[in-house]
């Protein structure tokens, strides 16, 4: 019985420590809107969310720990943003590249050329960092 004890207070232990280190995470890992996932190699440019924004992946500079990736944003209403994010290796997402109300993260940089991004529609005033 002592034994039978031990073994859940041992699983209890780990899915606490568990719930703690999951609530440590940043708050911009939740997405807050409708979102689309898309891979792509530098040049590439994809159109996502029904075609209210076109991103293209316009630069990769690889690191060993840490990636530099330049996004250009522009949607179907003349509006147009670009800028580089540092996406981190074994982190879920970059910090967002903005252009309102839409939010560009990097998900991860798999080669020297590409990256996968994950681009979230955001409700206005929502800005979770």
């Amino acid at each position: 019985m002592l034994r039978v004890r031990y073994v859940w207070v041992c699983a209890f232990a780990i899915v606490t420590a568990s719930c703690a280190f999951r609530q440590g995470e940043r708050a911009d890992r939740v997405d807050s809107g409708p979102s689309e996932e898309v891979f792509l190699r530098e040049g590439e440019s994809a159109s996502v969310l029904d075609g209210q924004l076109v991103v293209t992946l316009a630069d990769v500079e690889p690191g060993n720990r840490i990636a530099e990736v330049t996004i250009r944003l522009a949607t179907a209403d003349g509006q147009s943003s670009a800028g580089t994010v540092e996406a981190v290796r074994n982190q879920n997402y970059s910090e967002a590249l903005r252009l309102e109300p839409f939010a560009v993260r990097v998900v991860e940089y798999p080669g020297v050329d590409s990256a996968r991004l994950v681009v979230t529609r955001e409700p206005p005033g929502d800005v979770p960092d």
